[in-house]
């Protein structure tokens, strides 16, 4: 048995060399393990599509609708899609996954829709609004449109009313691909005409509440009108101290038409009532 162990030992170092020409005795079993490892991480390192075997470095080696996850090939929810990534929606998936971009240019979209649009393929998704009349001569012949109806684009558009027909035909034939995100409430605006061109405007909303009606006599206080700056009608409703509103008085606007005086009540006389000013009762 001795004589069989000592065979055996010197069997298991024939692979070892102590020349002098190494520097680090080298065993041929480590020499294969050696060769073995480099040849796995060349493959991982040098790979540039590993998509077909779900192995991957980046997005772009998976297929459209997957993403590199732990070098791995993966379905994942939009939800979880990072800033570089898109939400592609696809008959098999139909909620729609995350994807590595489909396009940068319209020249890529040829066979798909044509348009390039934040890195996924397809048809138009804005209606071109410089193919509707936007003319106007007054405020009455504007109406405002949102020509995106695919994204978070709010109704900001001037259009005249005489093309808004046509207008909603050309939104209707619009087919968003993409899930509906997820948007913050829309500024309001108003429709006006400025220049003989429909744009929108934000609303100038007089109130009371937005001056001092303090006072000592009567003579302190001044009657006003409440309401939209631009509104037809502004008839005197409210009271408010006369310094405060002077020095305060309500921004301009460009109203088509101008607003114009109407038929209005004679209010009754101003009074100040307790330090402050109301109407005599």
């Amino acid at each position: 048995m001795k004589f069989f162990a000592l065979i055996m030992i010197g069997l298991l170092n024939v692979g070892c060399s102590d020349s002098p020409k190494c520097e680090t005795p080298v065993c041929m079993g480590d020499s294969a393990n050696n060769s073995t490892n480099n040849s796995t991480n060349g493959s991982n390192n040098g790979s540039t599509n590993n998509s077909t075997t779900g192995e991957c470095s980046f997005d772009t080696d998976c297929e459209l609708g997957t993403v590199c996850t732990d070098k791995t090939c993966v379905t994942t929810a939009c939800d979880f899609c990072t800033a570089d990534q898109v939400c592609l929606v696809t008959d098999i998936v139909p909620t729609g996954s995350c994807s590595a971009p489909e396009c940068a240019t319209n020249a890529e979209c040829a066979d798909r829709g044509g348009v390039c649009t934040f890195g996924l393929c397809g048809a138009p998704t804005t209606v071109d609004v410089s193919e509707f009349d936007q003319t106007c001569d007054n405020d009455t012949d504007c109406a405002l449109v949102n020509p995106s109806p695919c994204g978070c684009s709010c109704p900001e558009i001037g259009i005249n009313t005489s093309a808004a027909t046509l207008f909603d035909v050309a939104v209707a034939a619009i087919t968003c691909t993409q899930p509906s995100p997820v948007c913050a409430p829309c500024e309001a605006k108003l429709p006006a005409c400025w220049e003989s061109t429909c744009r929108a405007r934000s609303p100038q909303v007089v109130k009371a509440e937005d001056f001092d009606n303090s006072c000592v006599t009567a003579a302190d206080c001044t009657t006003i009108w409440v309401g939209e700056i631009c509104g037809p009608c502004q008839c005197p409703s409210e009271v408010v101290n006369l310094a405060d509103y002077e020095a305060n008085r309500p921004t301009s606007a460009e109203c088509t038409p101008a607003p114009v005086q109407c038929l209005c009540a004679q209010p009754p006389a101003l009074a100040c009532k307790n330090g402050v000013c109301d109407f005599e009762r």
